[in-house]
Formats: C-alpha cells, sequence, structure tokens
C-alpha cells in the first residue's frame, strides 16, 4: 500500500487535490507525466488508483474517474477488468482496471509498495476487449492506442487478415493488429485484385470480409456469410467499416 510519503520522497510536485486524490509527475525533456492517485485508506484492503497522463493536467475529470473506479467492487487480479464509465467531457464510455503485473508504474521506485496498485484507463469501448494479456495490453498501448492522451480519437481494436497477390502482401493464416489508416492503405491496394481478400476482425469479434473485382467496386461479404453481401464504393465502404470497427 501506498502512502502520500512515498510519494513525495519518489516522484515530484505533489498536491493534495481532495477526495483522496494526490497528484504527482515526473518531468522528461520532451514530455510530462501526470499521475493522479486515489490511496486506500490505512488498513483497508482496498487497491490503489493510478490514473496517467501525458502532458495534460485535468485535476477535476481525474478526480471524477478516480471517485467513480473507487465505487466500483472489481477482482483485477491477474486480469483486465472493464466498466461503464460515467458521461464526461472527453466522451470515454468505460474504464478499463489493470493491475500491476499489466503496467510498470513507480517500478524500481516503489516495487515493495506498488503490488496493489491498479491503473485506470479511461477508453472507448471499441479499443480493447479486456481479454488481452499483459503483453498484448502492453504493446497495443505503446502502438496502436495513445491511452496517455485524453484528447485523442476513437483507436478501435481491429484484427486483420489479408492477402494481396498485386502487392505480395499479407497475414498467411494468421491476423494481427493493425491501426485504422493501415487497414484503409490495404483496402485501397485491394482495388481491382480479383483474388485478393482482406478479413477484419472487431472488438467484439464480428468479422467483415472485403473483396473488390474493379477499381472503386467492393464487396462486403458479412459473418463469412456469401449470402449476405453487398456492394460498394470506396467512400461507402469506409463508411460501413468505420461504423463496424467503433460500434
Amino acid at each position: 500500500m501506498l502512502n502520500q510519503m512515498d510519494l513525495e520522497s519518489n516522484v515530484s510536485a505533489v498536491v493534495e487535490l481532495g477526495s483522496g486524490v494526490v497528484r504527482c509527475q515526473d518531468v522528461l525533456p520532451k514530455v510530462k507525466f501526470f499521475y493522479y492517485l486515489k490511496l486506500a485508506e490505512v488498513g483497508s484492503t482496498a487497491p490503489d488508483y493510478v490514473l496517467v497522463s501525458e502532458n495534460r493536467m485535468d485535476d477535476d475529470f481525474a478526480v471524477e474517474v478516480l471517485a467513480n473506479a473507487a465505487a466500483v467492487d472489481v477482482d483485477v487480479s491477474s486480469r483486465l477488468k472493464r466498466h461503464p464509465l460515467r458521461p464526461n467531457k472527453y466522451g470515454f464510455t468505460s474504464m478499463l482496471f489493470a493491475d500491476s503485473s499489466y503496467h510498470a508504474y513507480f517500478k524500481g521506485r516503489l516495487d515493495e509498495k506498488r503490488s496493489n496498485l491498479v491503473l485506470v484507463v479511461p477508453i472507448y469501448d471499441c479499443e480493447f476487449t479486456g481479454d488481452e494479456s499483459p503483453d498484448e495490453f502492453a504493446m497495443m498501448r505503446r502502438d496502436l492506442v495513445p491511452t496517455l492522451n485524453w484528447e485523442r480519437e476513437v483507436a478501435p481494436k481491429i484484427l486483420l487478415r489479408f492477402d494481396n497477390p498485386k502487392t505480395r502482401g499479407g497475414t498467411g493464416d494468421s491476423e494481427v493488429l493493425v491501426k485504422y489508416g493501415t487497414l484503409v492503405r490495404e483496402i485501397d491496394n485491394l482495388q481491382g485484385v480479383s483474388n485478393g481478400f482482406i478479413e477484419i476482425i472487431n472488438h467484439l469479434g464480428s468479422v467483415r470480409e472485403v473483396l473488390s473485382a474493379d477499381e472503386d467496386n467492393f464487396v462486403l461479404i458479412h459473418e463469412r456469410d456469401d449470402s449476405n453481401r453487398e456492394n460498394l464504393s470506396r467512400d461507402a465502404l469506409l463508411d460501413v467499416v468505420y461504423r463496424f470497427l467503433t460500434k
């Protein structure tokens, strides 16, 4: 269990914000990290919670999220847990809880005190399924979803499998996590490639397959059912696919 003295000895600019929330920070040459912590009461078995932002200090939002988090009774041991978040200024829909095996905050500084430190991440529902492993969670936060940016655009979770003989690109039998921009690029590359395909899986596990025999002429197949298909232009396809990914 952490306490304010631990923070004051190891992190800079510790400030009490009320409601049991403390803010502190790390200042690096090109970035500033703000840590908001709601510390458990002495003698409590409740976890400590930490919420982190990059280059943005928003005390009101942080206090609101951490109050919401502390009111939720969740068991986050060795797994992620998602819970609805109250309506807020950034439009996030859920909180993702991650125990200390999923994050590295205060490692090397407070190793003996961080075992019960739960990371709270404000998210859009489509960004994480909640069943990510620690390694996958770390990779997604590093490469796909800028979770420390509270003003980010939605970054939906996308599993992609494709084959494009024209570009000689593809994933074989594997599905890979990609950014939305990568998916758009592969859709454009597929135009007129009659023997190629793209398969897209969203955060709910739903599947869409994209085919294209002619320029600006695509076929979208729903849930691997060839009888459930629609013909779409590029722009119409991108609109349908984006809604599929972010629903």
